[in-house]
This record gives structure tokens, sequence and C-alpha cells, in this order.
């Protein structure tokens, strides 16, 4: 819900260590939530539009009150589904969320503290991948099914199978609570304490009688995590020296049942599948940066350091789950009261190793600021970080995919940034490299999915381009372009063998993004329309059936949209209070392109012959 953020903030890179969390790898995007303010205020939003789409939020500031300043926001979404299908099909997703924040100054206005809550509710319908064309065996009614071609060629661009041979529903809850105090110790030093507590619940419901099998699945995910950081600052008139530490302690169960959809073999309270696991989560992580100015601060220089420390338990609690009465499972395995000839993939009990590993490891990193003129400066930072593997890549029973080392990144981006007044461009060079990933995959077998554990290193490296003209009336444009080479130096797939130089799957080499817009002011009203370009290159694919990227790549697309807003004061004097009005309209793929949102190549059943799969954008 959009109406709750007041802005974002974007990190390339690890970032200096006192922005870093434990998992900004990549990089960190940062959404800022709206602060309290010292007048009172309100702002509602209602909106409609296709698909059976409507939103509404408000914004309220409650100003100053004995002392403390209060911002409530919060709102609803809701969303229909432009695909169709040969029978009932739901594909609706909905959302809600609620902030609160209150904050007051203390210690005579040397200081002050904050508490704030947060809600949020999701639930959506998934859709399946769709084969592009026309492929022997896949039918609406199932593999090797005789009936019409299940298929975008067939069928129509936007089908989907009907939620009575094909259903996932996703709901998922989070709770959150945090207070933040602020305080001048003394006049060059100051101290912050943010402590925080989160509860994360998902539920995914799906039922299938296409695919590989006829399956039923309830998976749920538990998470508490609690978390503080504890920073300081020390202001010297030419360094700003940053120091602290970092804690977080999360607590993550999974439990996935399942059971299949034929009525003679098992049901949701009596399943033919469990996998119950235990993920326990600790990182603790000290570090400490100084921010040196020289020559009149036109050469800024942040050298960093970090500790990381990472204790990780993974629990199978499987065998301890199975529900007292169940004919289908034992401690050690099934049952036999399913015939092995069926070959269900849901006539099994998940039976990993628990597993434990802990990761100290140093985190160096550097950045670099100088003023060549007044509006030109140049930049570059370098930075080691290091974080724990997915989930995923515990599940593996064999050993060398047992993450003994955490995965670690190395990133070095330099550039040059203009700014001058609405006027702005940069030229950004990236490099990163990854080691000791994971990557979970699914492949087909006779009986239905197996989970397939790869281990890889990765190398992200390109430029990016932009430039930006914004003054506050008349023409504006801005665009931006990445060119970018990436690839896995090694990939080792779930059967041991190593592969080199393949492509990252789904990232495009080209990207282009440009907007042309005009404003302008008149009778009290503000006035502004934009056209928006967007271009996806063409991205190499994934393929499904083996477990490893391809060089097969699908053609790239371009997405044209429509924004238009009137923003007006004119009834201030009809309504007293009222201090504007604002309509927007918005018009996404204007020109009703036809493009695929995901791609991979892959087979419905294993005897089927391999096809290209995609999700309409």
């Amino acid at each position: 819900i959009s109406a709750i953020f007041s802005g974002v903030k974007v990190i390339l890179g690890p970032g200096n260590p006192a922005s870093r969390y434990y998992d900004s790898v990549g990089g960190t995007i940062e959404l800022q939530t709206w602060q309290p303010t010292p007048k009172s205020s309100a702002e509602i939003s209602v909106g409609g539009g296709s698909f059976n789409s409507y939103n509404a939020s408000a914004i309220l500031q409650t100003g100053d009150i004995d002392g403390w300043r209060t911002v409530i926001s919060g709102g609803y979404t809701r969303s229909g589904s432009f695909l169709h299908s040969t029978g009932q099909l739901v594909n609706n997703s909905q959302g809600s969320a609620l902030y609160v924040k209150t904050k007051r100054n203390i210690l005579n206005n040397a200081g002050t503290f904050s508490l704030a809550g947060y809600f949020s509710n999701i639930e959506e319908y998934r859709p399946t991948s769709v084969p592009v064309y026309n492929t022997a065996g896949d039918s609406i009614y199932g593999a090797n099914i005789p009936g019409p071609y299940f298929s975008q060629q067939s069928q129509g661009f936007y089908y989907m199978l009907p939620n009575s041979v094909r259903y996932k529903n996703v709901q998922g809850h989070v709770y959150m609570v945090w207070s933040r105090l602020r305080e001048h110790l003394t006049k060059r030093l100051s101290v912050c304490d943010l402590a925080y507590y989160r509860f994360g619940h998902r539920i995914h419901d799906r039922i299938t009688h296409y695919y590989y099998d006829a399956y039923a699945e309830w998976y749920h995910v538990d998470r508490d995590e609690f978390g503080d950081r504890l920073s300081f600052r020390y202001n010297l008139p030419n360094n700003l020296v940053k120091f602290g530490l970092s804690y977080i302690t999360m607590r993550t169960k999974h439990g996935q049942q399942g059971y299949s959809v034929d009525p003679a073999y098992g049901g949701p309270f009596d399943p033919t599948y469990i996998r119950h696991l235990i993920y326990n989560w600790e990182n603790f992580a000290p570090y400490i940066q100084d921010k040196i100015s020289l020559f009149h601060h036109r050469l800024t220089i942040v050298p960093g350091l970090m500790l990381e420390h990472y204790n990780y338990r993974w629990i199978n609690d499987s065998a301890a789950s199975i529900p007292q009465g169940d004919v289908y499972l034992t401690p050690t395995g099934p049952s036999g009261v399913i015939p092995t000839s069926l070959h269900l993939s849901t006539n099994a009990l998940f039976s990993a190793p628990n597993k434990h590993v802990q990761y100290n490891n140093f985190e160096p990193s550097i950045g670099v600021n100088y003023t060549f003129v007044k509006h030109l400066a140049g930049f570059f930072t370098w930075a080691e970080h290091h974080t724990t593997p997915q989930e995923g890549a515990f599940w593996g029973a064999e050993p060398y995919t047992v993450p003994e080392a955490p995965v670690t990144v190395h990133s070095y981006i330099g550039g040059l940034r203009y700014v001058n007044g609405a006027m702005s461009a940069s030229l950004v060079g990236f490099y990163q490299h990854y080691s000791n990933q994971f990557l979970l995959t699914e492949t087909a077998y006779e009986g239905g999915l197996v989970e397939n554990i790869s281990k890889l290193s990765a190398t992200y490296n390109g430029v990016d381009v932009s430039l930006d003209y914004q003054p506050q009336y008349g023409f504006s444009a801005s665009i931006n372009a990445t060119v970018q080479h990436d690839y896995y130096n090694k990939y080792v797939g779930s059967n041991g063998i190593a592969h080199y130089g393949l492509p990252i799957s789904n990232v495009a080499n080209y990207t282009l993004f440009g907007t042309v817009g005009y404003s302008w002011f008149s009778n009290d009203t503000s006035w502004r329309v934009n056209l928006t370009d967007s271009y996806d290159g063409a991205k190499p694919l994934f393929d499904e059936n083996t477990g490893l990227p391809t060089d097969v790549k699908w053609g790239g697309h371009n997405v044209l949209s429509l924004f238009a807003s009137a923003k007006t004061a004119r009834f201030d004097h009809d309504f007293p209070g009222l201090k504007y009005l604002e309509g927007t309209l918005s018009v996404d793929n204007l020109l009703g392109r036809n493009y695929e949102s995901v791609v991979a190549l892959g087979s419905i059943a294993p005897h089927t012959p391999e096809t290209v799969f995609s999700l309409a954008g």
C-alpha cells in the first residue's frame, strides 16, 4: 500500500557498514514511512480501474498533542485478473495495511523517542505457466489425455487452466512493532537504539489435477524475528565516526503437508507427504566507519569494517509431525498403504538430516567521493559482504550441498555524477562477484517433481547511463539505459557435474527506460502529463528438465504507459480546510502489447516433449 510510504532510498551494492543489513548483497531498497509532523492534516485517496481493481488509502497527522506527534496511515487494494479460462477462474488479489507512529522530544529536546506499529495482509491466487506452442501430449485436460491443446497458440494469449484443474491460493500476514531512541550524550557524541519485533505468517493452499501427478498441498510458514541496532555518531571537524552493533535472531517453522487428490488416498488431515522444518538463525555484527573530509570537503573517504557472525541451526522435525492415526506415514517413511505402481510423489516423508553451521567473517569496505568542479563529482565504492545461503540450500542430503561457507559478494561500483538544478546525469560502472551461492530448482521425474540444489558462483558487470531534466513546470524528460554481461563462473548441478560460463537466466543484457512529460499551472491548478516507455532485452532461459541455464533467448519487449494528473486548490474557498483536490489517470500498456513476464523451458510431464512455458504479462 503506497500510502504508507513517503519515499524510497536505494543503495547500490552492500554499502557502508552503518547502513548495511545482513541481506544487503546486491543492494538495499529502503521504503521510508511517513514521519509525524507538528501540524495536523489529513489526506484521503480513492481510485478504481480495469479488471475490477480499486483502492482506498488515508494519511492522518494528529499534530502536537501534549508533546506527542502521531501519524496514522493505511489502505486497501484489490485487483481482478486479465486472464480467462474454459471453466471457473478465480485469480484476483487483495491487500491491506495499517501503519501508526508516535514521537516526542525528551531530555529537554536533547533526544527523541518514537514507537511504531505495522500490519499487512495479502491474498492472491497464483497463476501457472502456460505452454506457448501446441505440444504433443499437452491438453487442457491433462498430460497425454485427448483434448484441445493446452497452449497460448490454441487457447489464447491470456488463457489459464480453470480452478477445478489447478488452484493455488497464497495468504500472508505481517505484524511488526519497533521503537527508536535518539539522544545527544555530549556536544559531539550521539546515540541511537532501534529495537523491533516482527511476526510473519504465510499459507500456500494448492490443488492440481495436472502436470506430474494429482497433488494437493497445505504449506504454512511462521517466523518470529527480534532485532536491535545500537549505533553511535562522533563528530569531529573533518571526521564523522560511526560505530555500533546489530543483533538479529529469528525462528522459522515450515510445515508442508501434501496428499493425493484421489479421495481413496489421504486428505488434509491424514497427509501422505510431510516436510516440517525449523530454522534457528542468529546474526551479530559490530562495525565501525569513518567519513574523512579533506580539501574543504571536496574529497571524502569512508573506510569501514564490520564483523559478521552467523549461527544457523536447521532441524528436520518431519517424523515428529505425523498426525496421530495417519495410516500413510511412519517415522521411517511411507507405510506401504499406497501402491508403488501409482508413482505418487506425495507418498513420502522428508528425511534430510539436521545441520548446524557458524560463519565468522570480517567485511572491509571503502567509499570515495571527489568533487572536480562545482556540479561534477566522481565516486567509487568497494565492499565485501557475507550472508547465509537460502534455506533451501540445507534441504539436500548430499554432503557437498551443506553450505560450509557463507554467500560472499565482492562489489566494485564507480562513476561520475553531474547535478545542476533541474538537470542531472550519471555514468556508473559496476562489477559484482558472488561465490558459494545455492539455487533450488525442480525437475520432472516419473512420480512428480524432484528438488535439485545447485551450487554456483556468478558475476554481474555492466554500465548504467542516466540523464534527467525535471524543472518545476514545462517540458521534462529522463532516460536510463543499462548494458550488462552476467554469467555463472561455475555452476555445479545436483548431479555434481560442473559447468562454466553459462548465462544467468531471466536477466536481460539491455534495458532502457525513458519518459517525457509536460506540466503547467493555470486557474489554481497544476497539470501534468507523462508518457513512459520501458524496454527489456532478450533473456536467456532456464531449462527445468535439466536444471541448467541455457543459451536459448526469448525476445525482448517494450511497454508504453500514460500518466496524467491535475491538482487544484480552487475549492478551498467553498470547503474550508480543503487544501487541494487531485485527480490522476494512468494507463499501463497503452498499446496493448502481448509480452511474457516469465519464460522457461520444460515439460508438463516426463513423457511429453520439451516446450516453452510462460506467464502472460
